[in-house]
């Protein structure tokens, strides 16, 4: 399984039936036939722009770019206000997973994630023709291949190249949660106290205990001071690393303190791992015998 949990190419295919829709490809299903004599040497994806260098065996070696149109500021701070909003976004973003279901935010907003048209991408490789349709192109269609096997691993550049990374897009969401937060506290009010009626409550349960008669001897319960064994012993465990690292802390984002958030979210983080750390490797430690022999058996 990758970083993401895409192990199933979904955002590859969508990738691919995009580029069909905008006419920049024949066929999805014959596009690897298509690029194959042309091989990637360097792929870069940065913000609105896919760099390349493809050596092809008719051709020889090409420099290849395709630029992407980025979403402006206002779209962008849209996006993330939406996504603030729908906690099921917000949490599996923060989680570090990529919803398939995104897509659909962005049309509710009048956007695209993936380039809407052929107007929003524009192609350029040294070893055709400016003329030349991106799908008669060899080493583009080899760019086109590398890109989507790279959504595989990481769908989070489909952002990058419409103008945020990951880490920009998580910082917005942190900042969007700790403002919506502080706006609560704010809107509040401060909760009455009520230190009569707590007052009475106690004093009541205390009363209550003092005059609860004593059981005579306890030497018959001592046999079950520690429970039953039985539920242990039906009691199974799995031992691991989390599939998703920190997912706590991504689910909860930094504390809504504007000067300190970040700071105690670092520093929870870094003892999070540790812990984590630590526990594994007590946890699969060698054990050893009474004589304080190591042992090479491990029961988990």
């Amino acid at each position: 399984m990758t970083r993401n949990g895409n192990h199933d190419g979904w955002w590859s295919a969508r990738w691919f039936r995009r580029l069909k829709a905008m006419g920049l490809i024949n066929d999805p299903e014959t596009l690897k036939s298509e690029a194959r004599g042309a091989r990637i040497q360097r792929l870069e994806v940065q913000t609105g722009l896919i760099e390349a260098q493809v050596r092809d065996k008719e051709l020889g070696d090409c420099a290849c770019r395709i630029r992407v149109a980025t979403l402006n500021d206002e779209a962008w701070q849209q996006i993330i206000h939406a996504l603030s909003e729908q906690a099921f976004y917000a949490a599996q973003l923060l989680a570090g997973e990529l919803p398939r279901e995104i897509e659909q935010l962005f049309q509710a907003e009048n956007l695209a994630l993936l380039p809407a048209s052929s107007g929003d991408m524009a192609h350029e490789c040294t070893c055709c023709d400016r003329r030349t349709a991106p799908q008669s192109c060899r080493p583009l269609l080899a760019v086109y291949v590398a890109l989507g096997e790279l959504l595989n691993e990481d769908p989070w550049l489909l952002f990058r190249l419409r103008g945020r990374d990951r880490r920009q897009i998580l910082a917005g969401l942190r900042e969007e949660r700790s403002r919506a937060a502080g706006s609560q506290l704010a809107a509040s009010p401060p909760a009455q106290p009520r230190l009569a009626e707590a007052s009475a409550f106690y004093r009541a349960e205390t009363q209550a205990a003092e005059h609860a008669p004593a059981p005579d001897d306890l030497t018959q319960d001592m046999d079950r001071f520690w429970g039953s064994a039985k539920p242990l012993q039906e009691f199974h465990h799995y031992i691991g690393v989390p599939p998703i690292e920190l997912v706590a802390l991504r689910r909860l984002g930094p504390l809504p303190v504007a000067q300190d958030g970040e700071r105690v979210y670092d520093a929870l983080s870094d003892i999070y791992r540790r812990i984590t750390d630590a526990a594994l490797t007590m946890a699969f430690a060698e054990e050893s015998d009474e004589d304080g022999e190591e042992t090479d058996e491990l029961t988990v």
